[in-house]
């Protein structure tokens, strides 16, 4: 579990660094895989690699070859496997590593809507949606 984590990790580092500079989705994406040593077909699930609107896309999966101009930002929803076990890491990323108060702003309401459902995870209680619609207000 670890290594999948550690792995995962590094493959995110790499993609950020990809669009750091300048990378189109495909590229980053490759940036990924090359950095955890597997191919799309080796890893977990298929890497949601988003720049600038493809990120408001529910599992957009293009991949562009051309980085929309300007790059505003970028989310990645991207693991690796090892030993069994698979990472699972979503982050989003502003251009010049800050958000605009707009950014900021829902990027925020994301992190309060997730805290209140981890809020709601407890031991042998299975997820709900009821739970979670309750969460989103």
């Amino acid at each position: 579990m670890r290594q999948a984590q550690v792995l995962g990790v590094r493959g995110h580092r790499a993609a950020e660094a990809a669009f750091r500079n300048g990378a189109d989705e495909f590229s980053i994406h490759m940036a990924y895989c090359q950095a955890v040593g597997q191919d799309a077909n080796e890893l977990p699930y298929g890497n949601i690699v988003a720049l600038n609107e493809h990120a408001a896309v529910l599992h957009y999966t293009e991949l562009g070859r051309k980085a929309p101009q300007p790059l505003r930002s970028f989310l990645i929803d991207a693991g690796a496997r090892a030993q069994g076990y698979a990472s699972d890491i979503t982050r989003t990323f502003p251009v010049n590593g800050r958000f605009s108060a707009e950014q900021r702003a829902l990027h925020d309401l994301v992190g309060e809507a997730q805290a209140a459902a981890l809020a709601q995870a407890k031991p042998g209680v299975p997820p709900s949606p009821r739970r979670w619609q309750r969460s989103q207000r």
